[in-house]
């Protein structure tokens, strides 16, 4: 059966007016398009994107490509609406005040709607249109990646909101696209999910799913992430969107792609919940996007292109990272094309392998060798397996005192013997910096935490000394050392981390695994919340996470 995916997808960073700048909404809008584009390969199925970035989302440029683009999908086709932005409030007008009981609107803010005599999207108007594209009978998800309340002020550390103001003025009732009387029938018409990730949801009349970054009084956060062509800037809950959905080996329904993409936020930043809901609960248990998402293929094809010479059809979209600045990269096992699925499970049956070079959105540029007395043929294409993925070495920020600190580095310079530093853990500041370290002279101890929040947990090692600063390597070492739920056929696992941070694997480390160093006077002190040290069944090829203090709230 034919169908279309009409997608809109609206991301802004740079807003005109009083508006706070973001940084991550393009890349968020940008990468889950390009992975869509590249997933969604059935023959029977094609991908309608539409993309609004900056200067092109205006409000009006927005209601029109919703209701010229989203409007054409009919009940055999698929719509997407996913907004990367901020997200805000606005003073309603009194013809509104019977369906607020705050006499608040929450909105998302386009480009121009803090411009003299512009208007946010309200929380009304988006049900209106809701209702416009579901009347239609598509299957229909609304995906959004902002929040709406707070004061979009900054905090001491200069973490930034991704979130804006409420706007000042009250809008006149002749502005909005949607009069009272409909969102009373609206209301009549909707089916009263109970507890509505956004309050909206319950009077937006026809079936629809709803994915949102956090509940309407938290925050959603940005922060430093895996790209292309290294970190950049994303918001953390589509970047775990759209790692979960390039990792995983099956269709997944919205109940199971939330429920990862909930632990990894969750165990990711603070203070932020991702909620879904389903106008109808059954909805939940559909594949994403009605299944125009097929499986991640287990096995690539090798081959050469005429302008790059020998690439693998796997790429950024498929989880495939960047080689590191010090040279590791992924390799691929290189099997005959006929082989049968019982060979490829042997890599002792490989005919060669092949490193990764440089890594394109939907392919990469390797360096294929053959085994000794197997030449690999320009004309042939091969079959090719993922063996293994590169480990950045972790980012720690040093601070406190100089003496101390120069311990620590010279015990890193030699956790292997003389002359044999540390491969797995590098000195670094700003956004490169997962974790920092603290040499307080006045406590007389070493402190370990995560770069993007102070008091999560934090591991501390008391004196200033060789063996301190011994202890503290060995610790930072084995934070370095992530499990995996599952290895690449021939790599073992590597060590673990603590609880509540996301490792390469996407699975949360447990704390037990600090038992296996010596006990030094070591004080832990977490601080979880709810559902961060859940582990996740999924098996991500994500190198590192690099994060910072610089974490963003829309």
């Amino acid at each position: 059966m034919s169908r279309t995916i009409y997608a809109l997808f609206v991301g802004i960073d740079r807003y005109a007016g009083d508006v706070n700048p973001l940084n991550g909404c393009v890349n968020d809008v940008t990468r889950v398009r390009d992975l869509l584009q590249a997933r969604v390969t059935d023959g029977s199925d094609r991908f309608a994107p539409r993309l609004l970035t900056n200067e092109q989302a205006t409000r009006q440029g927005i209601i029109g490509a919703w209701r010229g683009h989203l409007g054409q999908a009919g009940p055999d086709d698929v719509a997407l609406f996913y907004y990367s932005g901020h997200g805000s409030q606005e003073h309603a007008p009194p013809e509104f005040w019977d369906f607020e009981p705050e006499r608040m609107n929450e909105t998302l803010v386009c480009h121009d709607s803090r411009a003299a005599g512009g208007w946010d999207l309200a929380d009304k108007e988006l049900a209106q249109l809701i209702s416009e594209v579901a009347a239609n009978g598509p299957h229909f998800a609304v995906i959004l990646d902002c929040c709406h309340s707070g004061s979009g002020t900054r905090t001491a550390e200069e973490i930034t909101v991704r979130q804006e103001k409420a706007h000042p003025g009250v809008r006149p009732i002749a502005s909005y696209i949607v009069t009272p009387q409909q969102v009373a029938a609206l209301q009549g018409q909707g089916s009263g999910a109970a507890s509505p990730a956004r309050p909206w949801a319950a009077i937006a009349s026809g079936r629809h799913i709803l994915l949102a970054a956090c509940r309407p009084e938290q925050t959603a956060k940005e922060t430093w992430f895996p790209g292309p062509s290294g970190v950049e800037k994303r918001g953390a809950f589509s970047f775990y969107l759209q790692d979960t959905l390039q990792q995983t080996g099956a269709a997944l329904s919205y109940r199971d792609l939330f429920k990862r993409v909930n632990a990894l936020v969750q165990g990711r930043v603070p203070e932020q919940d991702p909620q879904m809901e389903a106008s109808e609960p059954a909805d939940l248990e559909q594949p994403f996007l009605g299944g125009a998402i097929p499986a991640a293929p287990a096995v690539f094809t090798l081959s050469v292109n005429k302008e790059l010479g020998w690439v693998v059809d796997a790429g950024a979209v498929h989880g495939i990272p960047q080689p590191t600045e010090s040279g590791e990269t992924t390799q691929f096992a290189i099997f005959p094309f006929d082989v049968d699925l019982a060979r490829l499970r042997s890599l002792e049956q490989a005919i060669g392998q092949a490193s990764v070079v440089q890594v394109f959105p939907g392919q990469s540029l390797v360096a294929p060798m053959g085994r000794s007395g197997v030449a690999l043929s320009t004309k042939t294409t091969y079959k090719a397996v993922v063996t293994s993925t590169p480990l950045p070495p972790l980012a720690v920020a040093f601070e406190g005192d100089p003496a101390a600190l120069g311990l620590v580095r010279r015990a890193l310079a030699e956790i292997n013997g003389p002359g044999a530093p540390s491969l797995l853990v590098r000195e670094g500041d700003g956004p490169g910096a997962e974790y920092r370290l603290l040499a307080d002279a006045e406590s007389g101890r070493y402190r370990i935490r995560r770069a993007a929040e102070a008091l999560r947990f934090a591991v501390d090692t008391p004196g200033l000394d060789p063996d301190g600063a011994r202890l503290v390597a060995q610790r930072l070492e084995h934070i370095a050392r992530p499990p995996r739920a599952v290895d690449p056929p021939g790599r073992r696992s590597r060590g673990c981390g603590p609880a509540g941070r996301s490792t390469a694997s996407g699975q949360m480390a447990d704390w037990n695994c600090w038992k296996q160093q010596p006990a030094r006077g070591m004080n832990t002190n977490k601080r979880l919340q709810a559902g961060a040290s859940r582990t996740s069944a999924f098996v991500s090829t994500t190198p590192r996470i690099k994060t910072s203090s610089a974490c963003c709230w829309r």
